[in-house]
């Protein structure tokens, strides 16, 4: 049975896309939005949970640019040695933060509400954009029969990786939502000229606001290469692509980049390895999509961009051919990245909680297997060259959480549209035929689709199968104000002097947010120094961690007793400065603030040197 699509034909795609389209998508995110926002805080508990430190630096990078840091400075002067970090996140993110925080203090006059409903906003506006991604890609398919389907799979599947719920200042949840508008734009359908040029400036703004959006923009270059070069598309479609994405390149350096940082090479943030090698791709797409006329003189154009990109890659940025983290201080390897999730590996995850790979992979196997089924058992050519591409992005995305699990994100949400298809497919096929058998494909279908299903699977698993929680669910039970992420615990804080803190990565950011202090640790690998003066200060004797504590102008030691970091630095220097404090035998040349002795977070003056 062919996959029927609304008019029973692939839509022409120079033809436009109606308007109710647009507003029906529109709707359709909206009603998601209301939903999935509703559930967010009837089930809200500000009082457990491990919450994202990425969250709350990003509004401390908010609250530093409307304090008068300017837009080019992407230094956190509050954070690390003296002199600050420099930090890679991208501006990008900032700018439509700065504007709803600006538009409703205006409105309100009160900076706090101002931030609540930033805080509200943002991540409202990304899911929205995700949902209405999702559905202008049915819409530009011609398959509206999906739209609802997609609406569903997509807000469950969106709720449920945590980074659109109320809060999220972070830029993963932009970064999805960008992802997903860049597959609504390079579906095979309607107005595919236009909706090219659009995937081109998308692609550039993935790659500017997050470079772990590398695979997925990489992938959408290759699709369009051999899409335009099979005939799948026009060749103005690449020619706009290729134009865009280097047009776009250029134009999202000089908005985000100083003048003096020209020519600088960041692997990690947007910098000239990144417009240099958008720049030859996509121009090079560009001149073979237009100035060339037969196949043989496009693979050669194609064929000497590729082998100048390889060298450009070889002679200019070699240093982006590695892993970041791969030259970090083996101390800085045990003890931050290792307890860092999202950078762990599948096969770490399977050897600590194997029941939460339901969740992490669930969908996204079932998205891939979705995408086969379109690329071998749909009649339509479209549907068909669909799958190719959703197989591609999803497998992608799948390699991307075996090595490192943060690229669950993508997976789960790239696997919406196949899956909304095919559950589409079959409602057609029981509406066809009544018969039960066809019922329960559906049926089968609909809860494979839903995230939440995987999640609750693995949940439920793991009790059964283990006797205990999955990891995710033991974080997300866990009193907030144990771990120090009540903002309550650093109330005394705050009251001290204006100083250095010595804290545990994991604190970092909310010193920053809830004091005036400058915090030597954070969980961010361009804070390098910081963290392993930090992490080396812990682990030494009294005596040798005072003359570390001196090296570094620390005035204050915020002790979470409960951290992560606190129990590992225990464990592995027993006469360490940590495990000291925690045995009570506090050296002399620090003073414990009463009023924090019985408290999560004890705070420890330094005292000064007579």
């Amino acid at each position: 049975m062919a996959i029927n699509m609304q008019n029973g034909t692939v839509p022409n795609s120079q033809e436009a896309l109606p308007r109710d389209s647009f507003n029906k998508s529109a709707l359709y995110a909206l009603i998601a939005v209301l939903a999935v926002y509703a559930l967010a805080i009837l089930g809200g508990n500000d009082a457990s949970g491990i919450k994202n430190s990425d969250d709350m630096m990003r509004l401390v990078t908010l609250r530093d640019l409307l304090a008068g840091q300017s837009w080019f400075d992407p230094f956190q002067y509050r954070l690390g040695l003296d002199g600050g970090t420099l930090m890679h996140w991208s501006r990008l993110v900032d700018g439509p933060l700065w504007l709803i925080y600006s538009t409703v203090e205006m409105l309100t006059g009160d900076s706090l509400a101002a931030e609540q409903i930033t805080a509200f906003i943002w991540p409202a506006l990304t899911l929205f954009t995700a949902v209405f991604a999702v559905n202008i890609a049915c819409a530009r398919m011609g398959y509206v029969a999906a739209q609802i389907p997609a609406t569903i799979f997509g807000a469950a599947a969106f709720m449920t990786s945590g980074i659109f719920s109320p809060g999220a200042l972070d830029h993963h949840n932009i970064q999805v939502a960008l992802c997903m508008l860049l597959v609504a734009m390079l579906v095979p359908g309607r107005f595919e000229v236009r909706a090219h040029a659009l995937a081109g400036l998308i692609a550039v703004l993935m790659l500017a606001i997050g470079v772990e959006t590398l695979p997925y923009v990489t992938i959408a270059g290759v699709w369009v290469t051999v899409a335009f070069l099979t005939g799948v598309i026009h060749a103005r479609s690449a020619f706009m692509f290729g134009f865009w994405l280097g047009v776009s390149a250029l134009l999202v350096y000089l908005a985000t980049v100083q003048p003096k940082d020209y020519g600088a090479v960041y692997c990690d943030a947007y910098s000239a390895f990144h417009i240099g090698m958008c720049s030859v791709g996509g121009f090079a797409l560009a001149i073979a999509a237009h100035f060339s006329a037969t196949t043989k003189s496009r693979l050669f154009v194609l064929g000497l961009a590729a082998g100048a990109a390889i060298v450009l890659m070889l002679v200019a940025f070699p240093q982006c051919l590695s892993n970041p983290l791969a030259s970090l201080d083996p101390k800085l390897k045990i003890f931050w990245l290792d307890g860092v999730v999202e950078t762990r590996s599948v096969f770490d995850l399977w050897a600590a909680d194997p029941y939460q790979l339901f969740g992490l992979l669930g969908m996204a196997v079932c998205g891939m297997l979705a995408s086969l089924w379109l690329v071998f058992k749909s009649e339509e050519k479209a549907m068909r060259w669909f799958g190719v591409l959703s197989l591609m992005l999803i497998t992608m995305a799948i390699a991307v959480t075996l090595w490192q699990q943060r690229g669950t994100l993508f997976a789960s949400a790239l696997a919406v549209l196949p899956l909304s298809f095919v559950f589409t497919r079959l409602r057609s096929q029981y509406l066809h035929t009544n018969a039960v058998r066809d019922l329960l494909k559906m049926t089968a279908m609909g809860l494979v689709s839903l995230n939440i299903f995987w999640w609750v699977a693995g949940a439920q698993a793991s009790v059964i199968f283990a006797g205990e929680q999955t990891l995710q669910e033991q974080a997300r039970n866990v009193s907030a104000r144990d771990y120090c992420f009540s903002e309550d615990v650093f109330a005394p804080l705050a009251k001290e002097p204006r100083g250095v803190v010595l804290g545990a990565t994991d604190i970092g950011a909310n010193i920053l947010k809830l004091t005036n202090h400058r915090a030597l640790a954070g969980p961010y690998h361009r804070n390098s120094d910081g963290n392993l003066q930090m992490i080396e200060t812990m682990l030494a004797a009294p005596d040798g961690a005072h003359v570390l504590i001196d090296e570094a102008g620390v005035t204050l030691i915020a002790d979470c007793i409960n951290s992560a970091d606190a129990n590992d630095f225990k464990k592995a220097a027993p006469n360490g400065l940590q495990a000291k404090l925690h045995q009570g035998e506090v050296p002399s040349w620090l003073e414990k603030v009463p009023e924090t002795a019985d408290t999560p977070l004890v705070v420890y003056r330094v005292k000064p040197k007579l």
